[in-house]
């Protein structure tokens, strides 16, 4: 029985199909969309467990995304090889003897993987458990923030340059959403109810509207009351569509709208400018993101604008 499995065809065909299984899976975790937290949260558990993703910075180890790429697509070129023209004959003339071995090899790929996420995602949690110090100086950037000039749910002109001596939180979101964006005025929320009154004193929040077609003054302001927010502490920003989309993409905030339903799907991000107008942080949903992110602000509203300017030279 297993020397007639693996002396004919049935053998090449399960391991062609679980390498493209396989393959396929890799390239929709890259690019599957952060908007929806369950499919998210499975794409981030894989990719820190196999690919050395980095949630907090948003950087991946691409050797080990080749790696996962081409060691599969090597071993299919192997497999044709040996096998290729017994499959080739069989694939003319028996293709549908081959569909119950395919059909096994997709279950038997999803079902690895699934564990394998799961492993990881129960290995991760148990990190989450214990609480690691914020790495503030390893996830510090000083890239030079894109200015902007909107204006906000009361139609006060509002710049990064106006903003310039305050540490800044920079997020997205938009009037009609109804899934992320609640989560991302929660722990936005959260964070800042950690600060005291004289940290506070020291931010100002920006949230970019990500519709600004439909999300007017008017109804942004309608949203700010809403979530019980106030300018200039929290700024609602809107302005020209066009504005508004050039700003969104400096940023780095990806976003497609759905054609059927309207929804936009977005990323979730929220970016830290130090007092000097520099992207200091990129943090994004999630609970240690959330303590992280409340140490990031109290790194950058404690921080000295001169020492930070002696410690960029000093590099």
């Amino acid at each position: 029985m297993i020397q007639h499995f693996f002396g004919t065809w049935r053998f090449p065909v399960m391991m062609l199909s679980m390498l493209f299984f396989f393959t396929a899976t890799i390239i929709i975790v890259l690019l599957l969309p952060t908007s929806n937290p369950a499919l998210a949260s499975f794409a981030e558990d894989f990719k820190v467990w196999c690919l050395r993703y980095d949630p907090a910075t948003g950087e991946m180890e691409w050797g080990y995304v080749l790696t996962f790429l081409f060691q599969p697509l090597l071993l299919a070129f192997i497999v044709f090889l040996v096998w290729g023209n017994q499959l080739w004959e069989t694939g003319k003339h028996h293709f549908r003897k081959m569909m119950p071995y395919i059909v096994v090899s997709f279950v038997l790929t999803i079902g690895m993987l699934i564990t394998l996420t799961i492993l990881a995602g129960n290995e991760i949690r148990a990190g989450e458990g214990k609480e690691l110090p914020f790495p503030a100086e390893r996830l510090r950037t000083t890239f030079t923030a894109p200015d902007f000039s909107l204006v906000n749910q009361n139609e006060d002109p509002v710049s990064l340059e106006s903003l310039k001596g305050k540490v800044v939180l920079v997020t997205a979101v938009y009037a009609q959403c109804g899934y992320t964006c609640p989560m991302i005025f929660a722990q936005t929320k959260e964070a800042l109810a950690q600060l005291s009154t004289t940290e506070k004193s020291q931010l100002t929040v920006a949230a970019i509207t990500l519709d600004p077609e439909h999300d007017t003054p008017e109804i942004l302001n309608a949203l700010a009351r809403g979530q019980q927010v106030e300018a200039p502490f929290f700024n609602l920003l809107t302005g020209e569509p066009v504005k508004v989309n050039a700003v969104l993409d400096k940023f780095g905030f990806s976003r497609s709208r759905d054609p059927e339903t309207g929804v936009i799907n977005h990323a979730n991000l929220f970016i830290l400018i130090d007092r000097e107008g520099r992207v200091a942080y990129r943090f994004t949903l999630g609970e240690r993101q959330q303590r992280w992110l409340v140490s990031a602000l109290k790194v950058l509203i404690n921080e000295k604008t001169s020492t930070r300017a002696s410690l960029v030279s000093s590099r």
